[in-house]
Order: C-alpha cells, then sequence, then structure tokens
C-alpha cells in the first residue's frame, strides 16, 4: 500500500507512505531490518543514523516478538511497520494488535549503570530506541495493543557519531 503524505497526517505530493504487514516472527526480523536500511539510504540519511535506525525498528520489533502476543502461536498474529518519508524526516511506527501495555511509562533505563545494575535485565531496547532517534512516543489505542512511533531528522551536514553516544 502507498499513500503520500504531507506532515505525518496530512496530504501531499511530495510525501510517501509504505505499509508493511507481516507475522510476528522472529526470523522477519532480519528482512525488516534490511528493508528499513535500504529506505533510510535511498531517501539520504548518513550511514551512521541509517544504523541508529535500523536498531531501533529492530528493537522495537523484538520487542512485539517478545512481549505483545503473550500465549498466543507464533505467526499467527501480526505487526505492521507504517513509514512516513517526509522531506527531511522518516517517521516509522510499528503497530501490533497484541496485549498492549496502558499505562505505561518507563522510557527504559536512563544509563548503563542502572541497566547493568538492575535484575532482571530490562529497558536496554527502548533506552536504545530513545536515544537514537530524534522523536519517539508510545501508545497504546483502546484494545489495539501498542504502536511504538519514531522520527528521525535528516541532517544539513552530518558529523559522523558512534555507538559512543550511549554512555
Amino acid at each position: 500500500m502507498v499513500e503520500h503524505l504531507n506532515k505525518p497526517g496530512s496530504p501531499s505530493e511530495e510525501e510517501l507512505y509504505l505499509e508493511v504487514q507481516c507475522p510476528v516472527e522472529a526470523k522477519i526480523l532480519n528482512i525488516i531490518r534490511l528493508f528499513i536500511a535500504n529506505v533510510a539510504r535511498e531517501i539520504g540519511f548518513h550511514e551512521d543514523d541509517v544504523h541508529k535506525i535500523e536498531i531501533s525498528v529492530d528493537e522495537a520489533c523484538a520487542n512485539v516478538v517478545c512481549h505483545a502476543y503473550e500465549g498466543e502461536a507464533k505467526g499467527t498474529s501480526g505487526i505492521c511497520l507504517k513509514l512516513h518519508v517526509g522531506e527531511n524526516y522518516l517517521r516509522i511506527a510499528i503497530i501490533d494488535s497484541g496485549v498492549g501495555r496502558e499505562g505505561f511509562t518507563r522510557k527504559g533505563v536512563t544509563d548503563l549503570k542502572e541497566y547493568c545494575d538492575q535484575r532482571p535485565h530490562r529497558g536496554l531496547g527502548t533506552y536504545i530506541i530513545n536515544k537514537f532517534m530524534d522523536e519517539v512516543e508510545y501508545t497504546f489505542p483502546p484494545e489495539q495493543g501498542t504502536c511504538v512511533s519514531m522520527i528521525k531528522y535528516l541532517r544539513a551536514n552530518p558529523t559522523p557519531q558512534t555507538t559512543r553516544e550511549l554512555r
């Protein structure tokens, strides 16, 4: 399905909307990573940002695989990726129709020390997503699971950044 969108949510001929539906299975994560990375490269993201987008989407999708459909057979439920390609941004929404976590406010650990000190280890993926993406929002539509929406903006003159940002 391909549609044109202006700012996230408004029609325009200059922007592109892509929607991908797939089963919730760990083996599909590599395909999703390759797809997202290629879209990001194609629209002009610096390679460091391509990796950040790829890792962030992988973490969000892995959370769907691990947590969204507790008790259901893998592959019987779906995950939907919605991409809004704008003039200077890429907005990605990862949507499931699983159990959801209404009232969820935790944005992951605040630093790596907190992650290492806590048992069980939880929250690193959300921490990475929040560090790597420019905007992140978690919503829980009633009886519809979870939607993780993230935006990465194109930078005019990207400066190389590495995973040292995690510190």
